[in-house]
């Protein structure tokens, strides 16, 4: 296996030769192409534009802009170009400072259970999107929308393949209005808890999945340290650096990593449910590298772990209009 970078799209198939197919793709088909064409990029796409686009540094728009980005280059990679345009077209928006609400379910063709429930969750989204939440946790409100399209987007196309929007959602959620709420998790000391919280990498040699001694040490200190903090839920992302060619290889590798990372959490006890993976590709590097480079540090995958509150009874913000101005708690 080589760590590669670009592949040609007019093979239109899967990382194992099969072809994906859209459902409601004349629905969302005419959607995408008036979209593009109001936007004016008949010369380019969207994804293209936004691969090329600074992202900014921090805060509420920078979280979406990356968040729609991965899950375009995500989309693109399993041929579904509709879609990949639409979410690229998205994260282009909030790139250039456009803030952004949740999709309405016009957008998204579903069945009247899976209505019922989306409608729901964005009648959520929306109580807690307001100025000051978005000013003390910029980064989650952002995550929490975009979970809400990916989650629409799923079950709309009915194809799943690396992102568990749905559980992110609901564990993501409960989480922020937890923080809302000032509530502090049970079992563990608001140290204990923010080490946890903290992203923890894993590191990979050339081309390769195999967990290294200390990266498999890091993973048993955070599941040591997953028992105390009640319920949670993990999620894993995995990445490569931008040596080789193609891209479409090094997005398989980077699941592939996540995978590895998962089957070590699992070995060690954390029920499988409880962990969700998906790979980045070459699309998120740590450190910016020219195409064909190698770069150790960009060979990872992220570990993020979210408590999940117990139910209670949380008072919602007053609606408003978001900004981003202010202090973040995050």
């Amino acid at each position: 296996m080589r760590e590669r970078k670009l592949f040609a799209p007019e093979t239109h198939k899967g990382i194992k030769g099969r072809a994906f197919f859209m459902t409601g793709t004349q629905h969302r088909g005419a959607l995408a192409l008036a979209f593009l064409l109001a936007l004016g990029l008949s010369a380019c796409t969207s994804l293209d534009t936004l691969r090329s686009t600074p992202l900014p540094q921090d805060g509420f728009q920078a979280r979406l802009a990356a968040d729609y980005r991965s899950f375009a280059e995500h989309l693109a990679s399993r041929n579904n170009w509709t879609d990949s345009e639409y979410f690229a077209a998205k994260g282009l928006a909030a790139a250039r400072g456009q803030a952004k609400l949740p999709d309405t379910l016009s957008r998204w063709p579903v069945s009247e259970a899976d209505g019922a429930a989306l409608t729901q969750a964005r009648a959520d989204v929306l109580a807690l999107l307001n100025a000051e939440t978005i000013r003390l946790y910029p980064g989650r409100t952002a995550h929490l929308i975009f979970l809400f399209d990916c989650w629409a987007q799923q079950v709309s196309s009915r194809e799943v393949g690396g992102y568990s929007c749905k559980e992110e959602f609901t564990v993501m959620l409960a989480n922020l209005r937890q923080k809302l709420a000032g509530a502090v998790a049970p079992q563990a000391t608001p140290a204990q808890q923010e080490r946890l919280m903290e992203r923890h990498t894993i590191y990979f040699d050339y081309d390769l999945s195999t967990l290294k001694d200390d990266a498999k040490r890091t993973v048993a200190g955070v599941v040591s340290a997953l028992g105390k903090v009640g319920d949670y839920f993990v999620q894993l992302t995995g990445h490569t650096d931008r040596s080789g060619t193609n891209r479409d290889y090094n997005h398989a590798l980077s699941e592939v990593r996540a995978q590895a990372v998962k089957a070590e959490m699992m070995r060690l006890g954390v029920p499988g449910g409880k962990i969700a993976t998906r790979g980045a590709g070459d699309t998120q590097p740590v450190v910016p590298t020219p195409d064909g480079q190698r770069e150790e540090k960009n060979r990872r995958v992220e570990i993020d772990v979210q408590h999940v509150p117990a139910p209670s009874s949380v008072p919602h913000p007053t609606p408003a209009t978001p900004a981003t101005t202010g202090a973040s708690h995050e």
